[in-house]
C-alpha cells in the first residue's frame, strides 16, 4: 500500500492572520479528530526562530484567542 505524505505548510506562520484565525482553527480541527494523526504542520516565517520560541508564539496566540491549550501540551507565559 502506498503511503501518502500529508503536510500543511503555512507561510506567514507568525503573522496576525495566522495567530488570530488559522492556528486556533487548526487546533479545533485536530481536537475534533478531523485531521489524520499522521498529518504534520509546517510553519514558515520571515525571520528565523528556534522551534521552542515558535511553539510559544503559537501557544500565546491560542491563549489570547481563548483556545484551551492544555490538552495538546502547549504552554504559554
Amino acid at each position: 500500500m502506498k503511503q501518502t505524505i500529508q503536510k500543511f505548510v503555512l507561510f506567514g506562520a507568525t503573522g496576525d492572520l495566522a495567530q488570530r484565525m488559522i492556528w486556533p482553527s487548526l487546533y479545533h480541527l485536530c481536537r475534533e479528530k478531523l485531521v489524520p494523526p499522521t498529518f504534520t504542520f509546517v510553519g514558515s516565517a520571515r525571520n528565523p526562530m528556534p522551534n521552542d520560541e515558535f511553539r510559544k508564539v503559537v501557544a500565546d496566540s491560542m491563549v489570547q484567542n481563548a483556545v484551551v491549550v492544555k490538552a495538546v501540551g502547549l504552554t504559554a507565559n
